[in-house]
């Protein structure tokens, strides 16, 4: 049986100008199964943001194809959710609403998705905040918005581009420790992009570095370490083997 729920098959993208055609990305081949956390990087300019906004259906393949569970990406759809690195946040909306939003789109908010959404700002530690506006919340709590609106969804796919990137150290390895516990206790498909090593290590069972442009897939490692982790994994050999296997990676390049 097929556990792959995305199917990457001989993806190219090229975008042009009147002086010029730039090749974002190269022959991406890549399978995606069900429930795994994939982390992308490599160096700016790499296509990896190309990639997941070619996986979110903003943008279309010059060559090849996506397909989520059988069917051809066409464009975006409910069954992908996005986190960017900037805030999305509603700011005319409570912690609670801006979270509820997806089903109340859906007009499918009866008191199962109240109790879901309830566990949701548990979960984030946003109880005491969740009738807050969003100009009340530091950055680091409107970031814990954002993820938690994006797991209440239930999305096939969750999409995460540097999510974390503006934040300071503290705040983002507390997130990011929030986001593994989020993943082993709601199983999710996530694409997340980064360009930390140390980031795309602790986060994801599987890392993939890509090459300079034109992007493609020039190496993929499984870290291998303990399913429920914290910060303290960083003083462990397995991960900092890891790390410096990418990162020399990277600097042949």
């Amino acid at each position: 049986m097929k556990d792959s729920i995305i199917e990457i098959k001989n993806l190219n993208i090229e975008f042009s100008s009147e002086n010029q055609k730039v090749v974002a990305l190269e022959k991406i081949n890549l399978d995606i199964n069900k429930n795994e956390f994939i982390c992308i990087m490599g160096v700016s300019g790499c296509g990896k943001t190309t990639l997941l906004n070619a996986l979110a259906g903003f943008i279309q393949p010059t060559n090849g194809k996506i397909l989520l569970k059988d069917n051809e990406i066409q464009g975006p759809g409910p069954d992908r959710a996005v986190v960017f690195q900037d805030d999305a946040v509603f700011p005319w909306l409570s912690v609670e609403d801006n979270i509820a939003y997806s089903h109340k789109i859906k007009s499918k908010y009866g008191d199962k998705e109240k109790e879901l959404v309830n566990n949701y700002i548990n979960l984030v530690g946003l109880e005491d905040f969740k009738k807050a506006w969003p100009r009340q919340l530091s950055g680091g709590m409107r970031k814990r918005v954002d993820l938690a609106r994006a797991f209440s969804a239930e999305p096939e796919l969750l999409l995460m581009d540097e999510p974390f990137g503006a934040l300071d150290i503290m705040t983002k390895e507390k997130l990011q420790e929030e986001l593994r516990k989020f993943w082993v206790e709601r199983p999710r498909t996530i694409v997340f992009i980064t360009h930390d090593v140390e980031e795309a290590v602790f986060l994801g069972d599987k890392v993939i570095v890509m090459t300079p442009r034109p992007g493609k897939i020039d190496l993929i490692i499984e870290p291998n370490l303990s399913k429920n982790r914290d910060m303290s994994i960083k003083s462990d050999s397995v991960f900092f083997d890891n790390v410096k296997k990418i990162r020399q990676r990277i600097k042949d390049h």
